[in-house]
């Protein structure tokens, strides 16, 4: 499945996290965590062969692997690169994870990182982070965080009274995250990409040598810069072809495989503030959250076990795309091709399907489908703005209000 979104262009996480929603909401949390973390990690190299093979970026973190397609293709070496790019997003996932446990056992021995002041003080943090970052102009994203925040809090008790409902049952409830995901992302990035002709045929796999330094200064910078709020994640494979680009000996070959490595590694990293203090800063994680948390998850209960799941699901899902990558790969771009709109019409009908079945569970299935219609509409007439900080601004709303109460009782 992962494949199959990181392949198709304009498709990713958060659509099959929106459209597998109904189903994911009957698993056991630490299942839905290994499931997203086996999705992303297939997906986000195959987002790379998209790249590649289509010329199309579906992501800000293909970009490497699109500047780079010229060289590769004229050496010969874009069936080369598919397989490196998958051997180096296991390398860096096995070297992230390791990573990621030590900081998990080492960071809650201080205190001070886990009180409600450190929390405001992240949140904020990523306001303005998000507030300066991404393709709009720095007012735009302070608007859209308002009006995110606005929306987050629709429904949120405060001080024992619904706020924003206007005296309305169908907003006690909120505006579900997953209709705005799927109206302002899911919906739009599909209608942004077109179906592009690839011979493939013409991809050979040719033996290569395994670019070891780039591969490891790529997990590292991955490492760091995927802790990054809101933006790591976004960076970092940019942040390690930059860096390879500064080495003039360094090839196309050796450089996407480096930029590959810090997408995954960073992708690891972005785990981190989720699982150790329930901080989603990217929009499938969002969804993530939003489920695991409705099953009454807390960040308080990861444990030992469920970390190394979690991590052997990452493992295990990149080492079988490496395995799959080479004469799969060919089949599978074949068979995209052949039923691109049929794949992109299933998609959107399963996903509305899955919308329709949050709102029976929630008897508001007419306020659902209306919302929908609504975040459609306005996510495709402004599909070139980048609604991230509209989101993070509404998911963040409920804990920046209620970790703003406790301090404020604490200090004033």
């Amino acid at each position: 499945m992962g494949l199959v979104i990181g392949i198709v262009p304009g498709m990713g996480t958060s659509f099959i996290m929106i459209a597998t929603y109904g189903i994911l909401s009957t698993w056991d949390p630490s299942q839905i965590i290994a499931f997203y973390v086996a999705v992303t990690m297939s997906s986000q190299f195959a987002g790379s062969v998209s790249a590649l093979i289509f010329g199309l970026p579906g992501e800000v973190t293909s970009q490497p692997a699109l500047s780079e397609r010229h060289d590769l293709q004229l050496n010969g070496q874009i069936g080369t690169a598919v397989q490196h790019t998958a051997l180096s997003s296991l390398i860096a996932v096995c070297f992230a994870s390791g990573v990621t446990v030590l900081l998990w056992k080492w960071l809650p021995s201080f205190v001070y990182v886990l009180r409600t002041e450190v929390k405001l003080l992240l949140l904020c943090l990523i306001l303005c982070i998000i507030g300066t970052a991404g393709r709009n102009t720095v007012r735009t994203n302070y608007i859209m965080v308002a009006v995110g925040i606005l929306i987050g809090l629709v429904g949120f008790k405060y001080q024992g009274q619904l706020i924003l409902t206007f005296d309305q049952w169908w907003l006690s409830s909120g505006i579900p995250i997953t209709v705005l995901l799927l109206g302002f992302i899911a919906v739009p990035s599909i209608l942004n990409f077109p179906k592009v002709e690839f011979d493939a045929e013409s991809i050979e796999i040719k033996p290569h040598s395994v670019a070891w330094a780039s591969v490891t200064r790529g997990s590292v910078i991955g490492s760091f810069v995927g802790l990054v709020p809101v933006i790591g994640n976004a960076i970092s494979s940019n942040v390690a072809w930059l860096v390879e680009r500064s080495k003039r000996s360094t090839t196309a070959l050796q450089r996407v495989s480096s930029a590959e490595a810090a997408n995954n590694s960073g992708n690891v990293m972005v785990l981190l503030p989720l699982l150790m203090f329930g901080l989603p800063i990217v929009a499938s994680e969002m969804i993530l959250y939003s489920l695991i948390s409705s099953k009454g998850w807390s960040h308080v209960d990861l444990t030992t076990t469920v970390l190394l799941q979690i991590y052997l699901a990452a493992m295990v899902s990149s080492l079988i795309g490496w395995a799959l990558c080479g004469p799969v790969v060919k089949h599978l771009v074949i068979f995209i091709q052949k039923n691109y709109s049929i794949l992109v019409k299933f998609a959107v009908a399963i996903s509305t399907i899955s919308v329709l079945y949050l709102g029976y569970q929630a008897h508001n299935t007419w306020f659902y489908l209306s919302a929908l219609a609504i975040c459609v509409v306005i996510g495709v007439l402004l599909r070139h703005r980048d609604f991230t900080p509209l989101l993070i601004g509404s998911l963040i709303a409920a804990p920046l209000v209620s970790a703003g109460q406790v301090v404020y009782q604490l200090y004033f």
